[in-house]
């Protein structure tokens, strides 16, 4: 590896809630979140003192020193809640902390929104972000719509990040964006979704998360998951999400979570109605849009989004 420009940041007061930074390579926090980590304990073992550190040099370091962060990204309406939910409780019962226990925490307060921990797009702020928290002894969960960003690269090959990407066929995408919009705009829910109205606004949107599953497929280091396997068999995707983080957790605690987070199930043990809780699923139901959609829908989505569906394995 090669020299890296000089980075500085500063610590201060418990949880080192003032930090900056200055770069002028953006590879260059990689390698600073590895180097950074004896000012971490010196701040854990004295939360008084105030600690500077900078560096020059790169580095490298074995994959099982380190807890991780775990970025749970997800095509809009592919059943991305649903995926972070499990992904929070499979961390839980390796020994990891409910993400929502640490939300408050000050370098994520201003940054992790609602009950799925969202943290919108991936910039290089965020993604310090999120790295200073896992440094100071955390392995956590968030959720995200975002693209893959540039500066993501140096976190997932060399950093603590881990990145699971979902995503569904567009035509259920388009069919529950526009009944998640009606919807919200029947309860008066002030969301994005209630924007949708009409077949070409879903397509419009979904043509553009299309954008993005293109990107994230060709994308390294990321756990690439579709939506009907994860219905068909959510348990197997379960062991697979827990062998990609390589947490050891039993056969039977990952069918329990897998039970639990059936839709039915779930809404049980929910006062809310499924739109409203955490899960966000309308109906669920793969390949639902075969009855929901007119044939002239259904043609519609062919001639735009044909070359897609045919890529997916969805023609």
């Amino acid at each position: 590896m090669r020299r890296q420009d000089p980075v500085k940041i500063c610590f201060s007061e418990p949880g080192f809630q003032p930090w900056n930074f200055r770069s002028t390579c953006e590879n260059n926090f990689a390698y600073l979140v590895i180097r950074v980590r004896p000012c971490v304990e010196t701040i854990r073992g004295n939360p008084s003192k105030t600690t500077s550190y900078a560096t020059t040099a790169s580095c490298t370091y074995a994959d099982d020193e380190f807890d991780m962060v775990v970025v749970s990204v997800g095509m809009r309406k592919s059943g991305s809640g649903w995926y972070f939910n499990m992904t929070n409780e499979l961390l839980q019962a390796a020994g990891h902390a409910d993400a929502r226990r640490l939300r408050h925490r000050p370098l994520l307060r201003t940054m992790i929104r609602g009950e799925n921990c969202r943290v919108g797009r991936l910039t290089m702020g965020k993604l310090i972000r999120l790295s200073l928290v896992h440094l100071a002894g955390h392995t956590f969960a968030v959720k995200s719509h975002s693209g893959p960003a540039r500066s993501l690269r140096a976190f997932t090959a060399t950093g603590p990040i881990k990145v699971t990407y979902l995503y569904r066929d567009p035509r259920d995408v388009i069919l529950s964006a526009l009944e998640h919009g009606q919807a919200a705009r029947k309860r008066g829910f002030d969301i994005e979704f209630k924007r949708l109205k009409t077949l070409d606004d879903s397509l419009r949107m979904v043509q553009h998360e299309l954008v993005k599953w293109e990107r994230w497929m060709a994308y390294p280091h990321v756990l690439k998951v579709q939506y009907e396997h994860l219905v068909a068999d959510t348990a197997g995707e379960l062991r697979r999400l827990a062998d990609f983080l390589r947490l050891d957790v039993q056969e039977e605690k990952i069918r329990a979570i897998a039970a639990h987070y059936q839709k039915e199930e779930y809404a049980k043990t929910q006062e809310q109605s499924l739109i409203e809780n955490p899960l966000h699923l309308n109906k669920g139901i793969p390949g639902r849009y075969r009855e929901a959609m007119t044939p002239e829908a259904r043609a519609l989505c062919e001639r735009h989004l044909g070359p897609y569906l045919r890529k997916m394995g969805y023609a």
